[in-house]
């Protein structure tokens, strides 16, 4: 199970927050990051920047939503290694075009896995089944809807679909490098 995070904010950020439509720290501006707590920290923390106060608040956040966001930038580490990749050898609109259409296949790549069920001809199948193996599987990594109905995703999962995102990533770059050192730019 995951261990809660919390932050200690005043109740006069915290409105301003709901009023403008997102939350930034002081210690956002001044050193990169939000400072959260353990459970256990929190007497300490809240001790050492807040004593004294009345006017705070404890915001918990739940460790199962950063999960979510950690899959959706690996999802988007991939879109924008698909749209590098295509840079190096294409126009701007056909390598935008390629990467949407390689974002919305990467959606339904499974139905691919499958494709015997729906069509008889080998060939086909043996054609899907490589594109399977070749196109990017994004479906794994939106974990949103898991997440939200707070069913478990487990860390096996998380690390095997994060492995897979960065050595497919890993691959994109080779290749777009690979491409680039072979252009002529005279």
């Amino acid at each position: 199970m995951s261990e809660t995070i919390l932050h200690a904010t005043t109740r006069a950020a915290w409105s301003a927050a709901q009023k403008n439509g997102e939350y930034a720290a002081d210690s956002l501006a001044a050193q990169g990051f939000i400072h959260c707590s353990k459970v256990g920290q929190l007497l300490r923390v809240a001790n050492l920047l807040f004593a004294g106060r009345r006017d705070m608040l404890l915001l918990v956040i739940d460790p199962a939503l950063l999960k979510a966001v950690v899959m959706i930038v690996l999802q988007l580490l991939i879109v924008t290694a698909l749209a590098l990749f295509f840079s190096t050898f294409s126009s701007p609109i056909l390598s935008a075009a390629l990467t949407l259409g390689l974002y919305v296949v990467g959606h339904f790549n499974a139905d691919l896995k499958h494709f015997e069920t729906v069509v008889d001809s080998r060939p086909v199948v043996y054609l899907a089944r490589v594109l399977y193996y070749v196109l990017p599987n994004l479906a794994p990594l939106d974990i949103k809807a898991q997440v939200v109905h707070g069913q478990p995703v487990q860390a096996g999962f998380l690390l095997l679909n994060g492995a897979y995102a960065v050595v497919y990533i890993g691959v994109l770059l080779i290749g777009a490098t690979l491409i680039f050192l072979r252009r002529d730019f005279k």
